[in-house]
């Protein structure tokens, strides 16, 4: 039994017990990325942007409609204008409709206008785009400067699947944002609460949870990491009834 407690074997049970809680986390994460439990209701989340951790490749859908508050510097020449939008963007989401793919085109009765965002650069040197408000002539919206605070709401990448929208002058996402900053983004982007002077303030295109249909490959990435969870655990046995054989062995011709 003293073997089973030797240096070797003592870095053998580490290096099992690390690969085990890998493998359970890996599946807990594909998990995460599958199935999502819808809600109905308005998301009364709040946090920090670090708490709600949207810093990844994707935005955790939990933290959708989340709201929270920035402080930062505004990135010069990063502005995005996005036309042929009114300020409701929950109405704006409705009139493009829950089929993935169409082509939707809305004439309003309404004023249609642009929603402007500029990206804000973090304490920590990441950015995350912010949409100030929503101008009917951006050609006056003078650029913006400075060290700002500001409280919005968390919205996921126009490029994502739980995203809708009409046929409209540009999408903000992600990787647009990467490409014009050149710096490390947060997934998605803030709808500020408060509009900035000379904009008239946007309202998010979701408030709550989405609903989020289950993607079946990650069910099956997460039945992966569980198959090579129990072949660790399968090969950590093996070694150790391979050493307990080999003591017994030893004893036996002690004797």
């Amino acid at each position: 039994m003293a073997r089973l407690f030797s240096r070797r074997m003592v870095g053998i049970h580490c290096a099992g017990i690390v690969a085990v809680a890998a493998c359970v986390a890996l599946a807990q994460w594909q998990w995460s990325r599958a199935h999502v439990e819808t809600t109905g209701q308005a998301s009364t989340v709040s946090g920090s942007i670090d708490e709600l951790d949207p810093l990844r490749q994707f935005m955790p859908v939990a933290s959708i409609g989340a709201t929270t508050t920035v402080q930062g510097t505004w990135v010069p020449n990063s502005r995005i204008e996005l036309g042929d939008r009114i300020p409701d963007g929950a109405q704006l989401s409705r009139a493009a409709g829950k089929q993935r793919g169409q082509q939707v085109i809305v004439e309003w009765s309404i004023p249609i206008c642009t929603w402007i965002s500029d990206a804000l650069e973090l304490q920590d040197g990441t950015v995350i785009q912010i949409v100030r408000g929503c101008a009917l002539d951006p050609s006056t919206v003078e650029p913006v400067r400075g060290f700002a605070t500001v409280t919005g709401v968390l919205q996921p990448s126009e490029d994502a699947d739980v995203v809708f929208l009409p046929v409209v002058d540009g999408i903000l996402t992600t990787d647009r944002v990467v490409g014009i900053t050149g710096k490390t983004a947060h997934d998605g982007y803030i709808v500020a609460v408060q509009p900035a002077p000379g904009l008239q303030r946007v309202l998010p295109l979701m408030n709550g949870t989405p609903h989020v249909p289950l993607h079946w490959r990650n069910v099956f990435y997460v039945f992966n990491w569980l198959f090579f969870a129990g072949i660790v655990i399968a090969m950590w046995i093996r070694v150790v009834r391979d050493e307990l054989n080999d003591d017994i062995e030893l004893e036996v011709k002690a004797d």
